[in-house]
C-alpha cells in the first residue's frame, strides 16, 4: 500500500516562503496518491493524465505564446528548461501513453506504470528546479525496458514542431509511435517522393510552428513527406482556398478582400442554392407528385428574406427548370454510364468533413456511401468558351475545390480508399449544361498549388492577429493584386473596379480612421 499524503508531507517539506517548492510538493503528493489506486491501473492513468494536464497548464500559464494541445506545451517546456534528449523522449513517451490510455491494454499500462511515474516525477523536478524526495525515488524501476521503441516512420502522418531551418531542411521534433524524435525534414527541391519545391515555407516558418508531415518516409537520416501542412489545427474551408484561384491572382489576399466585401443576395446565388435543393430531391427520389411547383414553393418558404433582396428576374424559373432537367439526366443516366453499378439510394448529400491531418474542412455536395463517387455541383458557367452550354470545361477554382475533396478521401480515409482499389470517381456537375457531368482525375501539380495556398492562408490569418497585421491594406491596390498581369474587359470593367471600390475608402481615410479600422479588424 502506498503511503497517504500526510506521510508524504513527513518525507518532504518545502522551504517556507518558496512558492516553487510548494507547487512541486503538491504535484509530488498527487503523484504518490495516484499509485494508491493500484491494482486499478485505469484509475492510476486517469489520475496521471489529470495531473499532467494541470502541470502543463500551470507551467505555461504566464507564457505569452499560444499553444495548441499538449504536444506543443510539452515541447516548449522541455526546451525552455534544457531537458536532456533522454528526458525529452521519456516524457513525451509518457504523454503519448496518457493520450492513448483508453486504447492500450491493462497489461501494457501495468508494464509502463512505474516508468511513467518516474518520468512525471522527473518532469516536475525539472520544471520547478527541486530535488526528488528519496522515498519517491524508491518507486522508480531498477532497470530500463529491455527494448525501447524503435524509430520507424510508418504513420500516415506525424505532428512536427519547428525548431530551426536552413535553405533545404527544417529541424524539430515529432511524435512517432511511442516516442518523440528529433527529425531533419527535406522541404525544398530534392524530394524523390513528391518532386515539388516547398521552399516558400521558409517565409512562413517560425520557431514553434506546427506542421503535419503527410506520409513521411526516411532515408539516410532525412525525412521526405508527401505533403507538408502548416499549422494544421487552423482548419481552412475548402471553398475558401478554392476561391483564391482567380483569373488575376492565386493569392491569399483574394480572401482578405472577400472578407471585406459586403455579402450580396444575387439571382445567381439564389439559383445556386435552389440547384442544390434540386440535387437533394433527385437523390432522395421524391414521389412523382413532387413537381417543380412543389420544389419552388419549399425553396421560397425556406429563403423568403433572402429572395426579397435578390431582385429575381422572370428568367429565374426558366433557368431553374433547365437545371432540374440536367440534374435528373446526370443522376439517372450520366452517372450510370460513367460508374458501373451506381445507385442514387447509396448516396448522401452535403456530408461535412473536418481534417486535422490536412488542415481543411468542407462539405461535399454528393458522396456515395462507399466513398467511390463524389460530386461538386456548380450552377453557373464553366470556363470560356461556353459551347452553347452543352459540354462544360472546368474552371480552375472549381477543379481545386474538387481536388481537395479527393485529397481528403485519399489521405483521411486511406483504408477505405485502398479497399476500393484506389478508385475514386470525381465529377464536376455543371447543371447549367446539357451534358453536365465532367469527370476529372487527380492533378499533382494543381494539388501542390492548392496546398501551398492553404498554407499561405493559414500563415496570413495568423499574421492578422498581430499588431499592424492588417496594415497590408494600406498599400494593396488592384494593380498589385493583378499578379498574372491580365488585361481585357473582365479585368478593366469589372474585377479591377470591384477591388478598387473595396480598397479606396481605406486609402482615403484619415490616419486615425485607419488606425481604428485596422485595430478593429485585428480584434475580429
Amino acid at each position: 500500500m502506498v503511503s497517504e499524503s500526510k506521510d508524504t508531507a513527513r518525507y518532504y517539506q518545502p522551504t517556507e516562503g518558496n512558492s516553487m517548492q510548494e507547487t512541486a510538493y503538491e504535484f509530488f503528493v498527487a503523484l504518490e496518491e495516484s499509485l494508491s489506486y493500484l491494482p486499478n491501473i485505469s484509475k492510476v492513468y486517469i489520475a496521471y493524465n489529470q495531473l499532467f494536464q494541470r502541470l502543463l497548464n500551470q507551467a505555461t500559464s504566464m507564457v505569452s505564446l499560444n499553444f495548441s494541445g499538449s504536444f506543443a506545451k510539452t515541447d516548449f517546456l522541455l526546451k525552455e528548461h534544457h531537458a536532456s534528449l533522454t528526458m525529452k523522449r521519456e516524457v513525451n513517451a509518457t504523454r503519448i501513453r496518457l493520450r492513448k490510455q483508453k486504447t492500450l491494454s491493462d497489461n501494457t499500462l501495468e508494464q509502463w506504470c512505474y516508468y511513467d511515474f518516474r518520468n512525471l516525477t522527473q518532469f516536475v523536478s525539472l520544471l520547478y528546479k527541486v530535488s526528488i524526495p528519496e522515498h519517491l525515488s524508491a518507486y522508480f524501476p531498477k532497470h530500463e525496458p529491455t527494448q525501447l521503441p524503435q524509430y520507424e516512420l510508418i504513420d500516415d502522418y506525424v505532428r512536427f514542431i519547428v525548431d530551426h531551418w536552413d535553405n533545404d531542411h527544417v529541424y524539430g521534433t515529432a511524435d512517432i509511435k511511442d516516442g518523440t524524435w528529433e527529425l531533419k525534414v527535406r522541404y525544398a527541391n530534392g524530394n524523390p517522393y513528391y518532386d515539388f519545391d516547398w521552399s516558400y515555407l521558409a517565409k512562413l516558418f517560425e520557431k514553434g510552428s506546427q506542421l503535419n508531415l503527410i506520409r513521411p518516409r526516411e532515408r539516410d537520416g532525412v525525412v521526405y513527406p508527401e505533403l507538408i501542412i502548416f499549422e494544421p489545427d487552423y482548419l481552412l474551408d475548402i471553398s475558401t482556398v478554392a476561391r483564391c484561384f482567380t483569373e488575376y491572382a492565386d493569392s491569399p489576399k483574394v480572401n482578405l478582400l472577400k472578407k471585406l466585401e459586403p455579402s450580396q443576395n444575387t439571382e445567381a446565388t439564389m439559383l445556386g442554392n435552389f440547384a442544390g435543393q434540386l440535387l437533394d430531391e433527385e437523390i432522395h427520389q421524391l414521389p412523382e407528385g413532387h413537381d417543380y411547383k412543389t420544389s419552388v414553393q419549399q425553396f421560397w418558404q425556406n429563403n423568403a428574406f433572402k429572395l426579397l433582396t435578390s431582385n429575381l428576374t422572370p428568367d429565374f424559373h426558366e433557368e431553374a427548370k433547365v437545371q432540374r432537367v440536367n440534374i435528373r439526366k446526370a443522376i439517372n443516366q450520366g452517372l450510370s454510364d460513367n460508374v458501373g453499378g451506381f445507385n442514387p439510394k447509396n448516396c448522401i448529400v452535403e456530408p461535412s468533413f473536418f481534417s486535422e491531418m490536412l488542415g481543411l474542412q468542407g462539405r461535399i455536395d454528393l458522396l456515395q456511401l462507399d466513398y467511390k463517387v463524389l460530386i461538386e455541383q456548380k450552377s453557373g458557367k464553366g470556363l470560356w468558351p461556353f459551347d452553347g452550354f452543352h459540354i462544360p470545361k472546368q474552371r480552375e477554382e472549381h477543379y481545386v475545390q474538387m481536388l481537395l475533396y479527393m485529397l481528403l478521401i485519399r489521405y483521411n480515409f486511406s483504408d477505405i480508399y485502398a479497399k476500393n482499389n484506389n478508385e475514386l470517381f470525381a465529377f464536376l456537375l455543371y447543371s447549367k449544361y446539357t451534358e453536365s457531368l465532367l469527370p476529372l482525375g487527380f492533378s499533382p501539380e494543381l494539388t501542390f498549388r492548392a496546398i501551398k495556398l492553404r498554407n499561405e492562408l493559414a500563415a496570413q490569418e495568423l499574421r492578422y492577429t498581430h499588431p499592424n497585421g492588417m496594415r497590408v491594406l494600406e498599400t494593396l491596390t488592384a494593380e498589385l493584386l493583378n499578379e498574372k498581369g491580365v488585361r481585357g474587359k473582365l479585368w478593366d470593367d469589372y474585377q479591377s473596379k470591384q477591388i478598387s471600390n473595396t480598397l479606396t475608402p481605406i486609402h482615403q481615410a484619415s490616419e486615425l480612421e485607419r488606425a481604428y479600422y485596422f485595430r478593429f479588424l485585428t480584434f475580429i
